[in-house]
């Protein structure tokens, strides 16, 4: 329980810390510390770590036991290979994810600043040159919320909590689009 508690610890704080943004939050609960872990969870990793040790570790102990060396070498670079395909695919994912919510943050500054621009305008070309540009941007801004992107959809599917301590906003707004794009392909079909 101590180890699987102080990996999720380590592993919110290091989201956060590095890409901007909280997977989960166990704010609202009990016996929390900073969010990141609470003492309900702590139990059931314990238990959940001391199921899988001593119920199925036995048993697939004992089948790998029984390949040949090279065998098991062999398997053990696969799954290698796949825990590093999986977290280059995740760290992409955020990656790819935060520039998407800080251009989402530009465009919005630039089309407030437009915006004033188009009030305070003086004369008529001018005027007309900021409502062009903020159109522009306005059919930018559509286009990052409707663009459907695989590695995104699948992190706000298995974080629906998820939050950025720096674009939470940006990131509501892409969580709605989203949303908004699923009922309507509910409602044609």
């Amino acid at each position: 329980m101590s180890v699987t508690t102080a990996l999720e610890y380590l592993t919110g704080w290091a989201l956060e810390s590095l890409f901007h943004t909280r997977w989960w939050d166990y704010s609202c609960r009990r016996f929390q510390l900073h969010g990141y872990i609470c003492l309900r969870c702590s139990l059931f990793w314990g238990a959940l770590s001391v199921a899988l040790t001593f119920l199925l570790h036995r048993g697939i102990e004992s089948l790998v036991l029984r390949l040949p060396e090279a065998a098991q070498d062999l398997a053990a670079y696969l799954f290698l290979g796949l825990l590093l395909a999986d977290v280059v695919m995740s760290v992409l994912s955020i990656v790819t994810l935060n520039g998407v919510l800080s251009r989402m943050n530009k465009l919005r500054a630039s089309m407030a600043e437009l915006s004033e621009r188009i009030e305070s305008a003086l004369d008529d070309l001018k005027k007309r040159e900021a409502e062009h540009s903020l159109k522009l941007q306005k059919i930018q801004w559509e286009t990052l919320l409707s663009k459907k992107n695989v590695l995104h959809s699948q992190f706000l599917t298995e974080f629906p909590r998820i939050r950025s301590t720096r674009f939470d906003e940006y990131l509501n707004e892409l969580k709605n689009a989203r949303k908004q794009r699923k009922e309507k392909k509910h409602d044609e079909k």
